[in-house]
């Protein structure tokens, strides 16, 4: 039986939190002359860039404005900036090996999310890649995981999504696959447990639930 992982990037794979606050920061900074609190930040994560500048409350006249010198900082600094969680290598390289399929699907754009995908070092082991570019609606819509499940060949009954945010989470519903929080992302407290989504405290438990969990979640 072919199982399917499709993991979210930015927070489950790559800690790009710091980075990404600081992009944020330096944006205000440079167009307004000041800084937003962290938390407010942290509530827009994994919303799309542009949706995430008008729920903080930006018109939209000027948004373009703010994503192109978001963009270009923070493209500017990614490579040396971008970390992986603690065990994320490992274990993708592992579930490779154990003959599972694996996906990233992600709302962060095609540049550098392969430029991230090359510098963690995990290229070689994840078959389709899924960035805001390849779609039209991004998550917590389920076209992105519609288009994995598609572009691997899965059945979904057989796949689930691992993801940090209630995006993810909505997408997996909306999907109808199996959802595993990543309880070590930015914002855990937006998670919940129930019948078709668990929590997971480390990349251990990934395993776990592939390997000794399988006829209960999947």
């Amino acid at each position: 039986m072919k199982y399917t992982i499709m993991w979210d990037f930015d927070g489950t794979i790559a800690d790009t939190t710091d980075l990404i606050i600081e992009s944020y920061q330096k944006t205000f900074k440079h167009f307004f002359g000041f800084e937003l609190e962290k938390e407010k930040i942290l509530g827009v994560f994994s919303l799309p860039m542009r949706e995430s500048f008008l729920a903080l409350g930006f018109e939209d006249g000027i948004i373009d404005k703010l994503l192109d010198y978001y963009r270009q900082y923070h493209e500017s600094v990614f490579a040396y900036k971008i970390k992986a969680y603690p065990g994320a290598r490992e274990t993708i390289e592992e579930l490779a090996k154990d003959g599972i399929v694996q996906a990233i699907v992600t709302s962060r754009r095609r540049r550098t999310t392969y430029e991230g995908i090359k510098y963690i070092g995990i290229s070689e082991f994840i078959q389709e890649v899924i960035c805001s570019e390849d779609v039209i609606n991004t998550k917590p819509d389920p076209e992105p995981i519609e288009k994995a499940l598609e572009k691997t060949n899965s059945d979904r009954k057989n796949s689930f999504m691992i993801g940090d945010s209630q995006y993810d989470q909505m997408a997996a519903n909306r999907a109808n696959v199996k959802f595993l929080g990543a309880l070590w992302g930015p914002r855990p407290e937006n998670l919940y447990q129930d019948k078709n989504s668990f929590l997971i405290k480390n990349f251990k438990e990934v395993k776990d639930f592939v390997f000794c969990y399988n006829n209960k979640i999947l």
